[in-house]
């Protein structure tokens, strides 16, 4: 009887190594598919504060700057000055320097001048800095600059977005120019610029797969 019942627990114990590693594979399997799921890329959302809004302490990573004298601080797109509870976004001063764009920026050439435009601020680039200069005489709209910006299908023609969440034009608009900001950062590549059409299916695919996350459909 002793031996029956060694012999059963060897069969058992012996099923159980055996079944192991597919119960393994099966949930690693599984938690694979909810990991792919919940990976679908969605533009970085960068909120800007209006000029005039008040916060009590500057963000994490600030920079001071001196133009002509005065003093700001930089972050993220925004410019800062103190106030008497705390600092102020403010208007970016003619002049300020800095030594790298935020994310997200679009940039343009008129003439020999290549432009860079971000949060309505718009810098040239002297040396290793980007300088803050005035709108440039006629900078085309970030309307027609999205609209140069959306890559063409395997036709030749730009992408066709349609919404499948009854969005609005101005949030199909909003939701265009955040997956081109994303695309961009992720690819690499802004379509602005001239770029080789392999470096480009990078920016495209960056750029379908961010609307397509967001609910719309792309051909």
């Amino acid at each position: 009887m002793k031996k029956l019942t060694a012999k059963v627990s060897v069969m058992v114990l012996s099923g159980l190594v055996f079944l192991l590693p597919q119960a393994l594979a099966e949930q690693h399997k599984h938690r694979g598919k909810e990991h792919h799921k919940h990976s679908v890329p969605v533009a970085h959302k960068q909120k800007y504060h209006k000029v005039g809004y008040k916060v009590k302490a500057l963000p994490l990573g600030y920079r001071k700057l001196l133009v002509r004298g005065v003093p700001f601080y930089f972050n993220a797109g925004v410019f800062y000055r103190t106030s008497p509870s705390g600092y102020v976004v403010v208007q970016a001063p003619l002049g300020a320097r800095i030594n790298a764009l935020p994310l997200g920026y679009i940039s343009f050439s008129l003439g020999v001048n290549r432009y860079f435009h971000v949060n309505g601020t718009y810098y040239l680039k002297e040396k290793n800095s980007y300088v803050v200069v005035e709108k440039p005489e006629g900078a085309a709209t970030d309307t027609r600059l999205l609209a140069q910006a959306t890559p063409a299908n395997e036709a030749g023609s730009p992408l066709v977005v349609y919404p499948n969440k009854g969005q609005s034009e101005r949030q199909r608009q909003q939701d265009k120019f955040e997956c081109y900001q994303w695309a961009v950062t992720e690819s690499g590549v802004d379509p602005l610029q001239s770029k080789p059409a392999v470096a480009n299916r990078h920016y495209q695919k960056a750029y379908t797969s961010c609307l397509q996350g967001r609910g719309y459909t792309v051909n």
